[in-house]
């Protein structure tokens, strides 16, 4: 029985360690599909006193907030979450970590070597999965 408690303890504060964090509050640009450029689309991932925000760039150059007001505030994912939008979690050399509201979720893919790899993943009403490949710009969440 202790042997399972530690084992479990373990996994728990190793999840933890790869937990999307303040670290990871940023603007981010959006990639085009086959991920050779950055499109004008930017993304500001933020945290405030009440949760994670997301914020999308505009053309005007303000940013508009991508969360709706009532039940859909973004929140750290679990692993059923993470493999329900990824269909993984890990893989051998790297571990994906998420904030998610019911239709998408920000992931980090943590590397065991290299930067860290962003996305949004966008799931349609059939959990069809988009994946939208980001690429981080800043670590201040003032200007892109």
């Amino acid at each position: 029985m202790r042997s399972i408690l530690s084992s479990v303890f373990l996994f728990g504060v190793a999840m933890a360690a790869y937990a999307i964090d303040a670290t990871d509050e940023g603007v981010y640009v959006l990639l085009s599909p086959d991920q050779g450029h950055e499109t004008k689309k930017m993304y500001r991932l933020g945290f405030k006193e009440n949760g994670w925000t997301l914020e999308s760039s505009q053309p005007d150059g303000t940013w508009s907030n991508v969360l709706c007001d009532d039940g859909c505030e973004l929140k750290p994912s679990s692993r059923e979450e993470v493999i329900r939008f990824n269909g993984i979690a890990e893989t051998e050399n790297a571990s994906i970590s998420c904030l998610n509201n019911s239709g998408f979720a920000f992931c980090r893919l943590a590397q065991s070597s290299g930067e860290p790899r962003y996305a949004l993943v966008v799931l349609d009403g059939k959990n069809t999965r988009r994946i939208l490949p980001l690429r981080r710009k800043s670590s201040s969440g003032d200007k892109p």
